[in-house]
């Protein structure tokens, strides 16, 4: 019951909530916010939207890639869960809730206008969903479970390759983490090591949930990180990804940093 919570909304709270409410709606420069990038992105969100709507249609109507090389025999028997669909929702609330409120957080600690490092780490996001989706329908691998058991009757059945949720966590932690050690040098090593953990559990718990196999989040690993990685040395370079003034950066870490 309320009366019960020891956490009280406490002046304190409120003034923080204030203050991001200020931050977001007053402080936030239009100019450091593109509106072809922002359109870039809406756009391939809306393509990745689409295809996940209409799976049934694209996915191909039998697998192209079907019996799995040794090492992914291995790796799923030593590694698949008795229960496979806990594994699957906890890799679930990874993908949709701990990795982007990590990533999308984080800048607001850096150096960095928040809308325009959001930004980066969206642009990172949305292609590599859109490689994804391509080559989930393109390869069309059966999925581990639908292997052993010989079941291709529904279409996610044959969207193994790559692992979404691997490629996915890999970008958003890699460009978050690069912001973050770019205004925190001394503390690259812990943020790397601290994002690297993060993304990787997603895959480990893909395949205990016998979604993947260990080569669908190597490569989904390797595909996210290359492509923060570009987009964001990118920006970086460009200064595209502009610093924000004294002001900004104080009403930022109100909210994080207590």
């Amino acid at each position: 019951m309320p009366s019960a919570r020891t956490d009280k909304f406490t002046p304190g709270k409120a003034q923080r909530v204030a203050v991001l409410l200020l931050f977001f709606c007053g402080y936030m420069p239009v100019a450091a916010v593109p509106a072809l990038e922002i359109a870039g992105v809406a756009t391939g969100a809306v393509g990745i939207g689409v295809s996940e709507f209409y799976k049934a249609e694209i996915a191909a109507k039998e697998p192209r890639w079907t019996t799995p090389p040794e090492i992914d025999a291995s790796v799923r028997s030593g590694l698949k869960w008795s229960n496979t669909q806990l594994a699957k929702t906890l890799s679930d609330v990874m993908l949709f809730g701990v990795m982007p409120a990590a990533a999308f957080a984080s800048p607001l600690a850096t150096n960095h206008e928040y809308g325009r490092a959001a930004l980066t780490v969206g642009e990172a996001v949305v292609i590599t969903g859109v490689i994804t989706q391509v080559t989930k329908f393109s390869v069309a691998r059966a999925r581990p479970f639908a292997y052993y058991s010989n079941d291709y009757s529904s279409p996610d059945s044959k969207l193994s390759f790559f692992s979404g949720h691997t490629s996915y966590s890999f970008a958003m932690a890699l460009s978050s983490a690069m912001l973050m050690a770019e205004s925190y040098p001394n503390q690259s090593a812990a943020i790397y090591a601290t994002a690297i953990a993060l993304a990787t559990l997603p895959g480990y718990l893909r395949i205990a949930a016998d979604k993947h196999y260990l080569t669908d989040v190597l490569v989904g690993a390797i595909i996210g990180s290359g492509i923060a990685y570009g987009i964001t040395r990118m920006q970086l370079q460009t200064n595209s990804v502009q610093y924000g003034d004294e002001r900004r950066l104080q009403m930022q870490r109100v909210f994080v940093l207590p």
